[in-house]
C-alpha cells in the first residue's frame, strides 16, 4: 500500500511545487516556498497531487494556490490541505484568512469563507503581489475568521 501524506513543503519541493501551479493556471512567479509563505503539500508516493499555501502576516493570513491534480479531484484531497492551512494559521495565532478566487468561490464558501470587499482586506495583504499583479481584479475576495 502506498501512503498518503500531508506535509509542510521544503526548498526541495519548489520545483514540483510550481509545476503543479502552473499546470492548474495558478499564480507561482513569487513562490518561494520560504517565509511569510507555507506550503503543504498532498503525496501518495512520489507524485505531488495537491498543494495550498499561507502568506502569514502579523494576525492575517493569503491563501494561496489551493489545487489537487485533475485526475484526483473530488476525493476530499483538497479538503485535508485546506484544513491542514487553517490548523496551521490557526497554531500561527492567525485570526482571519482571506483569498482571492476566479473559479472556486463556491467551493471555499462550503467551508465558512465569506465575501468581502476587497478595500476591506488588511494592508499587508493588499501588498501582497497576489493581490497587487497575480490576480485579477475581478477576482472575488473571500474572508473566514478563525477561532483558536
Amino acid at each position: 500500500m502506498i501512503s498518503s501524506e500531508l506535509r509542510v513543503a521544503y526548498d526541495g519541493d519548489h520545483a514540483k511545487v510550481v509545476q503543479l501551479l502552473r499546470e492548474n493556471s495558478l499564480p507561482y512567479s513569487d513562490v518561494t516556498l520560504k517565509p511569510p509563505q507555507l506550503f503543504m503539500i498532498y503525496q501518495q508516493g512520489a507524485p505531488l497531487l495537491g498543494v495550498g499555501g499561507l502568506e502569514i502576516y502579523e494576525g492575517v493570513a493569503l491563501l494561496r494556490s489551493l489545487c489537487v491534480a485533475e485526475a484526483i479531484r473530488s476525493q476530499g484531497i483538497g479538503k485535508q490541505i485546506l484544513t491542514g492551512l487553517l490548523q496551521v494559521a490557526r497554531e500561527k495565532l492567525i485570526h482571519h484568512v482571506f483569498l482571492l478566487t476566479t473559479t472556486a468561490p463556491d467551493y471555499f464558501k462550503k467551508f465558512g469563507f465569506t465575501e468581502v470587499n476587497r478595500a476591506d482586506v488588511p494592508p499587508p495583504i493588499q501588498a501582497s503581489a497576489e493581490f497587487t499583479d497575480l490576480c485579477p481584479g475581478t477576482a472575488q475576495c473571500l474572508s473566514i475568521t478563525l477561532k483558536n
